[in-house]
């Protein structure tokens, strides 16, 4: 089978910041195990089926409950108790293990990224791209030096946007937009 990856730095990039599980709050308390092990800086696009999100709604609290009861330091150290923790967690709604839960949120967190929220429509990664960097262009507040650092960012962005490797995956994220957008709202 095909590998989709995507650099994490770009994937990063494309996350609202809106949106828990980002890589400020979701990736941080990623194990640094796990990240070992599911080559930290990409994601690997998948398939998703409703189950998958049905399950990553349900046990998206009491997975981030866990995650919260990590003492920050702690964070990207190995715990065999944390881990077994994650993993019973993910098991218990519906995952193999918390390595999947993670795969299954990144996802959908990726796809989220590509989303017109007040349309609620999928409309692509270079338009909220391009959309980020017209506000940016017309922010006349923003000293002079930080408005060249993020448009020139943004544009190497825009030259290296992902495409959707599943375009399933786009219907199925529209049908649960709403619940998706609460369950990442709610984790701020």
């Amino acid at each position: 089978m095909r590998s989709h990856l995507l650099p994490a730095a770009l994937i990063g990039a494309l996350i609202v910041s809106s949106l828990p599980f980002s890589s400020n709050a979701f990736a941080a308390a990623t194990l640094a195990p796990r990240a070992e092990r599911a080559a930290e800086d990409t994601l690997q696009q998948m398939p998703l089926t409703a189950k998958q999100i049905e399950d990553f709604l349900s046990g998206r609290e009491a997975i981030g409950d866990l995650i919260d009861k990590i003492p920050d330091d702690q964070k990207d150290e190995a715990n065999p108790e944390v881990e077994a923790s994650l993993d019973k967690a993910a098991r218990s709604n519906g995952f193999k293990d918390y390595a999947e839960f993670e795969l299954v949120a990144s996802n959908v967190e990726f796809l989220l990224a590509g989303f017109d929220s007040k349309k609620r429509e999928f409309v692509g990664h270079e338009a909220v791209l391009e959309q980020e960097i017209s506000e940016i262009e017309a922010d006349s507040e923003m000293r002079p030096r930080t408005k060249e650092k993020h448009l020139k960012e943004l544009r190497e962005m825009l030259s290296d946007a992902p495409t959707v490797a599943f375009p399933s995956n786009i219907a199925l994220v529209t049908k649960y937009f709403d619940k998706l957008s609460e369950a990442f709202d709610d984790d701020e």
